[in-house]
């Protein structure tokens, strides 16, 4: 069946209100609406008055996470909610935790409570001068940093961001890329996951799994969700890496072997590959997956892409599809498994 209709079949057109202010979901599938600030379900400290119901078929094993761009084409957050079991997307900008600003929508069904951040917000900013610029003067700057890709790296300073500079923002360690070319550089930290922001949400399943966590990481580009839990301390027992590009899984292998990991890494090239058969065989060996982590490719849903903004149905976006299908396939081995 085509991986869209087995999307669309799934969803139950029903009208109900979600609160917490962050969405109103009903009839009209394109009523998701971003917050303002993009601080996710609410601050650290709020967290704790917070209850979060979630959907039935969203409960029980294993743990999801998924991440794309917030601003995606009208209504692509509608059906990447409904596909993935009507879960409340958590929108947030990554401004909060680091020092890099991404807003970024994560849909998972992670417990919220007790989350924890791995470092405090860097303290450079525009606002470190000796003097605070006039409004007009740091608007301008500002807009001239979003432009054209520029960091405040001094007094009166700012300039191109160097791939040292931007592993740094995005959380990854010092010198991950390199070995690779100058160009690969910047292509790999394109767009992967912001380390800090998703580790904020990981860091819940520390105390979950002391003794090691089974993941499959698809589309895992340089190996951000592995970093994240690596820096969490969550051991890593068994990784199923997908990712298309065999510059970036050559990053993440060097990062693994690097860093000494005593689980097992398994490469595959194609999200194709993972299959029911194949899908069946890791579980039976290591006794199912704890986590699947994945954002597939928003070059269809940017809103820098004024070519091909095709959403969800454009040809590298819609490999959400395959996320949800695979997602969709690890559950129901699992219960059968349970």
């Amino acid at each position: 069946m085509n991986k869209r209709k087995l999307c669309g079949s799934s969803l139950l057109k029903r009208k109900r209100i979600m609160g917490h202010g962050n969405q109103i979901i009903g009839e009209d599938a394109d009523s998701i609406h971003l917050p303002n600030p993009m601080i996710g379900f609410g601050a650290q400290a709020d967290l704790c008055q917070i209850h979060r119901s979630l959907p039935e078929a969203a409960t029980g094993p294993p743990y999801f996470y998924y991440e794309n761009v917030a601003l995606t084409p009208k209504g692509g957050w509608s059906t990447i909610s409904h596909c993935l079991y009507d879960v409340k997307p958590e929108f947030v900008d990554s401004k909060y935790f680091c020092a890099a600003a991404r807003k970024r929508g994560y849909v998972h069904n992670l417990p919220i409570k007790n989350r924890f951040s791995l470092v405090p917000l860097p303290p450079q900013t525009i606002f470190d001068e000796d003097e605070i610029p006039p409004e007009s003067v740091r608007r301008y700057v500002l807009y001239e940093c979003h432009k054209w890709n520029l960091v405040w790296v001094g007094k009166k300073t700012v300039a191109a961001l160097q791939p040292d500079e931007v592993e740094m923002l995005l959380g990854f360690p010092r010198d991950h890329t390199r070995g690779i070319s100058r160009t690969d550089r910047y292509k790999s930290l394109g767009n992967p996951f912001q380390i800090d922001t998703v580790a904020y949400h990981l860091s819940v399943l520390n105390d979950r799994f002391p003794n090691g966590i089974n993941v499959l990481s698809l589309f895992s580009g340089i190996g951000g969700a592995e970093i994240a839990l690596y820096r969490l301390g969550i051991p890593m027992k068994n990784v199923v890496s997908e990712e298309i590009s065999e510059v970036s899984r050559n990053v993440a292998s060097w990062w693994w072997e690097k860093t000494n990991q005593r689980g097992n890494l398994y490469h595959l090239a194609d999200v194709q590959e993972l299959n029911a058969d194949r899908l069946e065989h890791y579980i039976s060996s290591f006794g199912g997956f704890d986590l699947v982590i994945g954002g597939s490719p928003c070059y269809n849903l940017a809103g820098s892409n004024r070519h091909h903004r095709d959403g969800l149905e454009g040809k590298e976006s819609s490999l959400f599809y395959d996320y949800f299908h695979i997602l969709d396939l690890v559950k129901g081995i699992m219960a059968r498994y349970d």
